[in-house]
């Protein structure tokens, strides 16, 4: 079974059903270690992809000194889970869509979608389900899709 942050921190693994504009429901549940495990490492390839589609515009010395960058900033822990790198990240289009995608288990084309119809009940939901799978971020600290 997979443990949510939630389980481990002594939080509820619950999910949630909420109901969209067209009448189609979808469950949302709560972040699964692997779920965290999946966004990092989203964040971290588009943080690699950033340097890579510039790569023709780059003498080879300065795209590898930017790719040792990149690389220096995941070893560090840059963009942990919970740090500041990610909660940017997971107010923006693309790290929303990510995280709908994973909260809900549909697509991340199929979770764009959604988001486009419902954003702000979609938003607030996916707040919760956050909140429910990290309790500590319920105290005021910032990274959930619905602040901001």
């Amino acid at each position: 079974m997979l443990r949510t942050l939630g389980d481990s921190l002594g939080g509820s693994p619950d999910g949630m059903e909420i109901e969209l504009s067209t009448g189609e429901k979808i469950k949302l549940r709560s972040l699964t270690m692997k779920d965290l495990a999946s966004y990092e490492k989203w964040l971290e390839g588009r943080a690699f992809s950033s340097v890579q589609v510039m790569r023709d515009r780059l003498d080879a010395s300065t795209y590898a000194e930017m790719l040792g960058a990149i690389a220096a900033q995941i070893a560090a822990g840059k963009f942990a889970f919970g740090g500041q790198a990610c909660a940017d990240s997971m107010r923006s289009v693309p790290g929303a869509v990510k995280i709908l995608s994973l909260i809900s288990g549909v697509t991340e084309s199929r979770a764009r979608e959604i988001l486009e119809a419902d954003s702000e009940a979609i938003n607030q939901a996916m707040s919760l389900s956050v909140n429910r799978s990290m309790p500590e971020s319920e105290k005021g600290q910032e990274g959930n899709p619905a602040r901001g």
